[in-house]
């Protein structure tokens, strides 16, 4: 899932969202590709962003890192939830 249909999906889910927590997130995948999601995308990642910038932030992290790792269900989330 691309940024862009990151935020989507924190917007219609949360209704809200900060592309600076995806960046921060993502930030590996220029050097290390598909296996950036071995680095910050954990749970350390998100109590890490929570002290930082707080609730709203982790909620943010949390919802990426869930999508990434595959617990929630990427395909029907591009169907239902990411506009065309």
């Amino acid at each position: 899932m691309n940024r862009d249909e990151h935020m989507a999906v924190d917007r219609y889910l949360l209704g809200y969202t900060d592309e600076g927590i995806h960046a921060f997130i993502d930030q590996s995948a220029a050097w290390l590709g598909f296996g950036h999601r071995s680095v910050r995308h954990t749970t350390e990642t998100i109590e890490y962003i929570e002290s930082m910038r707080g609730d709203d932030a982790a909620r943010l992290a949390a919802l990426h890192i869930l999508i990434d790792n595959q617990v929630l269900d990427r395909e029907w989330l591009e169907q239902e939830v990411v506009p065309d």
